[in-house]
């Protein structure tokens, strides 16, 4: 059974997709950033979302990501946090 952190990222990963294309990296949905990094979202603390960012291919596929920003999902909308994400992709 999913989570609601879990079902929320879902969400959110699709709505990106419909402008970004995703690239599935070991089965994982991952988004190019300007920069030739990828970005991906992750669960933590069982209600948060966080980004993650890996440099570069080589480094998604070896799961070198860095976590980046935690969204407490009370304090954020959906419609903030995928304009949040897709400015990341935009800008890192």
């Amino acid at each position: 059974m999913k989570t609601n952190v879990e079902a929320m990222k879902n969400k959110i990963e699709k709505r990106i997709a419909e402008e970004k294309k995703p690239t599935l990296v070991e089965n994982r949905v991952c988004f190019k950033t300007v920069s030739g990094g990828f970005l991906r979202l992750d669960e933590i603390f069982g209600d948060s979302i966080v980004i993650e960012f890996a440099e570069n291919m080589r480094e998604a596929k070896n799961n070198r990501f860095e976590d980046g920003d935690i969204f407490l999902l009370k304090e954020y909308s959906e419609d903030e946090l995928v304009n949040i994400i897709t400015e990341a992709i935009e800008t890192y």
